[in-house]
């Protein structure tokens, strides 16, 4: 099922899940480690945790989304269908259309939801790096 299109997705999920995923957060918490033991140790709490959700929402919806698309869609063409029922497998069964009409952007949601979590990954990564600078040394202790 993984070695023709749609069912490719499942592989390509993975490595974008390993790749950004697990690598992107180690590196975050390396970025955010130095940042501290360079003595910034005063942010704000909730951007960080704002990343985190962000972070976490948008990966694993990216991923999952991609996922379902090769699997369903690989699942069409590994029982004999054509790309094209495939592909009208992946709009209709994995998140049905909001829109009749074929030209709306709604009649196929799966890609729309994708974007959405990608954008949202994206955001994540902004909402870091205003996190990130916007920590500041702590003053210090006075006797």
């Amino acid at each position: 099922m993984e070695t023709s299109w749609p069912g490719t997705w499942l592989l390509v999920s993975f490595l974008i899940f390993a790749i950004v995923g697990v690598l992107g957060a180690m590196g975050w918490s390396l970025v955010y480690s130095k940042r501290a033991a360079a003595g910034a140790e005063e942010g704000n709490a909730g951007l960080f945790w704002l990343h985190l959700v962000l972070f976490e929402v948008g990966v694993l919806g990216a991923t999952a989304m991609m996922a379902a698309i090769g699997y369903v869609g690989g699942n069409v063409v590994a029982t004999g269908g054509s790309a094209i029922g495939s592909a009208q497998a992946v709009a209709t069964n994995i998140i049905p259309p909001l829109s009749n009409d074929p030209n709306s952007i709604f009649n196929d949601m799966p890609p729309v939801v994708e974007a959405l979590f990608i954008g949202l990954a994206l955001l994540s990564q902004l909402v870091g790096y205003l996190a990130l600078f916007m920590t500041k040394k702590s003053a210090p202790a006075s006797n």
